[in-house]
């Protein structure tokens, strides 16, 4: 999890990475705020920057967009999303390629989202679990292929032994994972613990999310299948400022998982420069980072 431009075998290094998601720009207003962010993180220097891929392939053209528009940047690499879902296997390569052919070395292998739209047509999903793109995006030769972890347990997993059992055979393959956003500290420290229990050690760098509003974080939270305990729940049912409480809590929940041996952490910034700008001087020590 070395920056690209900064490799080193030091085992002395106590530098953590930081790294952020953004999302395609759907509109105008969209466009501003990524254009905001790009300012902000030309300073900032992330380790990578992830860019988001829609349920069933919808943002592709924008995510491939945004991707090579992040390989031309000198302070980040780009880390491309892609899901099985609603692609074919030829489809699926034909989309790796073109990344390769762009000069994107690293990606992110996920299932996917099923669309919203009950209409849309999911019979040409050839690979049905983000394994077999792991298989796929290895054999093609990236640099680097992530993927998933869910520190509560995937929302549609038979149980949660079973889906640490699935991610630990992905990291057989994968080189790291990305933990999608929670809210409660132990989650992480427990999904490192499973699954070191099942041999595998691969890095597991802690994703964290400062939630904007309510209506967000009920609908992300129900579609991860992330828990919100009761009393953070009642924190953000009743404050009269939910930004700063959202941006509070991914700082307490991102320093917890430093402290618990966290190799980085990764921000899934929804395109807010200003949260991410707090969040990131708050963790500038303890990740190495306080020259920035």
């Amino acid at each position: 999890m070395q920056r690209h431009d900064e490799p080193s075998d030091d085992s002395t290094v106590m530098r953590k990475s930081f790294s952020v998601e953004l999302w395609p720009a759907r509109n105008p207003s969209g466009q501003d705020r990524l254009v905001a962010m790009f300012e902000l993180l030309e300073k900032l220097r992330p380790d990578f920057t992830s860019v988001t891929y829609g349920a069933g392939g919808s943002t592709r053209d924008r995510t491939q967009e945004l991707v090579n528009e992040l390989v031309g940047k000198d302070w980040s690499y780009p880390v491309a999303h892609i899901t099985c879902v609603g692609h074919s296997r030829a489809e699926l390569t034909s989309i790796l390629l073109e990344y390769q052919r762009h000069g994107v070395e690293h990606v992110l292998a996920l299932r996917g989202d099923h669309p919203r739209d009950s209409d849309a047509d999911l019979s040409r999903s050839e690979l049905k679990h983000a394994i077999e793109l792991v298989e796929l995006a290895k054999s093609l030769g990236f640099r680097s292929v992530g993927v998933a972890a869910h520190p509560q347990g995937h929302p549609e997993s038979d149980s949660l032994e079973r889906d640490r059992e699935f991610l630990a055979r992905k990291l057989e393959i994968a080189d790291y994972a990305l933990t999608q956003f929670y809210f409660d500290a132990d989650a992480y420290p427990r999904l490192v613990d499973d699954l070191a229990r099942l041999g595998s050690e691969k890095p597991i760098v802690a994703g964290v999310m400062a939630p904007k509003s309510w209506n967000s974080l009920s609908k992300m939270a129900l579609l991860s299948g992330t828990h919100l305990p009761e009393d953070l729940a009642e924190r953000f049912a009743t404050t009269s400022d939910f930004e700063a409480l959202g941006i509070e809590v991914a700082i307490a929940l991102a320093q917890s998982a430093l402290s618990d041996g966290a190799p980085g952490i990764h921000l899934y910034t929804m395109n807010s420069a200003l949260s991410t700008a707090v969040i990131f001087e708050a963790l500038a020590k303890e990740l190495g980072r306080d020259d920035v």
